[in-house]
């Protein structure tokens, strides 16, 4: 998956896989094909008895299904070897339960994202986020559905996130993470290659001025630099 210019919009790209949970089996759908809207294609396809199936992206052996949801893990480690994002990090699901020969599934982000650009002479190569409260980043969420919206709840929380790139990092990066609000801000420290580091605080301001909660929500991208 890649991310559009406008940071709105998500794109296959070949290769790319999801899980299709039919209430037996965690099933590897592939993709060809790039775009907005591609076929995926199984060798096993799913059961001819499935009633309805959950589908997760990028495909995992961890993804399975709970109840009438599906659990799904946010990475804590992310890794880039490039400006961009770590697109298996970038969680998206999709419920339907309207089967087919050629079912249409959904897809809806199910993470936020966090935007920031660091100049190439600072050489960083970790990026450590930390809710200014411990609040949740990463771990295990339970996702449901309701009217085509996801929405989820934390069965086992992470509360930073370790974004690491293989080359000093120059440019514009993202980092995918839950939605959240964050009552005490966003501590972010950057780590360099020489081993200095930095902590900054990302904070949000209300209409008089005064630090207010950061609220990441999900599907969009808060920014810093």
């Amino acid at each position: 998956v890649t991310i559009s210019d406008n940071y709105r919009t998500l794109y296959w790209s070949a290769a790319d896989a999801i899980s299709v949970l039919d209430g037996t089996s965690n099933v590897h759908y592939e993709t060809s094909e790039e775009g907005t809207k591609v076929r995926f294609t199984s060798e096993t396809g799913i059961s001819d008895e499935a009633e309805d199936v959950f589908a997760v992206y990028p495909y995992s052996e961890a993804a399975h299904r709970i109840d009438d949801g599906v659990q799904v893990v946010m990475p804590v480690i992310q890794t880039v070897s490039a400006p961009g994002f770590d697109s298996a990090s970038s969680l998206a699901v999709a419920y339907t339960s309207t089967i087919s020969q050629q079912t249409t599934l959904n897809f809806k982000n199910l993470c936020s994202y966090f935007k920031f650009t660091v100049p190439s002479e600072d050489e960083v190569i970790e990026v450590v986020l930390r809710g200014g409260e411990k609040e949740y980043l990463a771990g295990k969420v339970n996702v449901k559905f309701d009217k085509g919206i996801p929405s989820f709840t934390v069965a086992e929380g992470l509360s930073e996130i370790t974004f690491r790139s293989l080359t000093p990092m120059d440019g514009t990066y993202i980092v995918p993470l839950l939605p959240c609000v964050l009552q005490n801000g966003l501590s972010v420290t950057l780590k360099s290659k020489d081993g200095r580091s930095a902590v900054h605080k990302v904070v949000a301001k209300d209409e008089t001025g005064l630090e207010s909660a950061v609220t990441f929500v999900r599907g969009k991208i808060n920014r810093a630099t």
